[in-house]
Formats: structure tokens, sequence, C-alpha cells
């Protein structure tokens, strides 16, 4: 081979190498924006977190955050909004195809059950 062919190659591979690197890193950036509900946290009215203990729901309403259940009253915007961020940035790691099984992986009953609403 001659050296202007190795070049041209190496010219390639690198033109190559870069539009994959390129095309990862904007399907991860759309991943992480959508995270862990599935929206973006600007999508996303009103929550639900179930635990063992207790259930908290949360609703936007304009620009503020209000608890809804058990009680009613406002609740602090930047909280919610720092959890939602948090949750934005959460990725699964696998899925279960066979959910009526869930006990074999000690989910059930589950920890912790996030709602959208």
């Amino acid at each position: 081979m001659s050296g202007r062919t190795l070049l041209i190659l190496l010219i390639v591979c690198i033109v190559v190498g870069g539009a994959i690197l390129l095309f990862e890193l904007k399907e991860e950036e759309a991943d992480r924006e959508q995270g862990l509900l599935g929206l973006p946290p600007s999508g996303v009215a009103g929550l639900t977190i179930i635990n063992a203990e207790d259930t908290v729901t949360v609703g936007k309403v304009g620009s503020d955050w209000f608890v809804l259940f058990p009680i009613r009253d406002l609740a602090n915007s930047q909280t919610i909004e720092n959890l939602l961020t948090e949750l934005r940035s959460v990725q699964g790691k696998r899925s279960f195809a066979d959910e009526g099984n869930l006990a074999s992986f000690g989910l059930d009953p589950p920890i912790l059950e996030l709602q959208n609403l």
C-alpha cells in the first residue's frame, strides 16, 4: 500500500468513527432528557410517590407545585423540580419481559412506586 492510500483510509476511518461517536452522544443525550419518567421535567404535571409507609401526590398549577395528598398545601417548588431533575438522570439497567413474576426478582411488593399524573 502506498502512503497516499494509507492516509486516505486513515481519514475515512476518522470521519466514520467521528460520525458514530456523534450519533451515540446525541442518542445518549435524548435518553437522558427522557429519564425514568419518560418525559422531560417540564412535561410532568403531577407525580405520585408510593412506598410501604406513605403515599404523596404533588401536582403543578401554573408555575407552583402543590401537595395534593394526603393534605392540600403549597409544596416547595424547588424541591419538586430537583426531584424531577434527579429522576431524569436515572437510567434503567435492564427491563423484565415477564412482569407477572416480579417476586422472583425481589420486586413484589415494590419498595417504591412512581406514577406520572
